[in-house]
């Protein structure tokens, strides 16, 4: 919700779908247009997932064929657990070395997955936006295989009032994970740039 309200402000055109039924949806987010989950993937740029990491992962793997997907998920709770036990081990991935994102990324084939949006909180992402050139902009770090989503969903964050951060790839997206390195804190670009180094020196 406060990423939709955030980019209407913003001058973006929003739709939206969810598991609440569309007069409910209607009501709470005036403005964004209530479309289904087809015509979503069919008609937008960027799809942002919102939702717990749970239900992400059992999405129809040909739902989001082809779209740029935003996975703003994180891992909470004994649901979320269980879901990425269960595609770890589907993956053969027992160690446990691949990040959620790229977990995510292998149930949605065709789908070209960027992670971002995880480590703001709803409540900052109305308040934390400033224009480009403001030196106190809030960065966003993206993790991305693909270039062209990360160029689209960087000129989202842009938008939306944020200095972009490009990770590098996808895999890149655990570091943005909940206690890990970049997940929480308040950097601009160049404090951010700073933690990575300061991460790369301590590995």
């Amino acid at each position: 919700s406060a990423l939709t309200r955030t980019a209407l402000r913003r001058g973006l055109e929003v739709a939206v779908t969810g598991r609440s039924a569309p007069p409910a949806l209607a009501a709470k987010l005036p403005g964004a247009c209530h479309v289904g989950l087809q015509d979503l993937a069919a008609t937008s740029d960027v799809i942002a997932l919102t939702l717990p990491l749970h239900v992400a992962l059992t999405l129809e793997a040909g739902a989001l064929q082809g779209a740029v997907v935003v996975d703003a998920t994180n891992p909470w709770g004994e649901a979320d657990a269980a879901a990425v036990e269960a595609a770890r081990a589907e993956l053969g991935d027992h160690a446990g070395e691949l990040s959620t994102s790229e977990l995510l990324a292998a149930r949605l084939p065709g789908a070209h997955v960027v992670k971002t949006l995880n480590h703001i909180g709803y409540h900052d992402v109305e308040e934390h936006g400033r224009d480009h050139g403001d030196p106190s902009r809030r960065a966003i770090a993206l993790a991305a295989d693909d270039d062209r989503a990360a160029e689209l969903v960087t000129a989202l964050l842009h938008r939306l009032g944020y200095e972009p951060v490009h990770l590098g790839a996808l895999a890149a997206g655990r570091d943005l994970e909940p206690g890990e390195a970049l997940f929480s804190g308040w950097f601009t670009s160049a404090e951010l740039d700073l933690r990575r180094a300061e991460q790369v020196r301590a590995a």
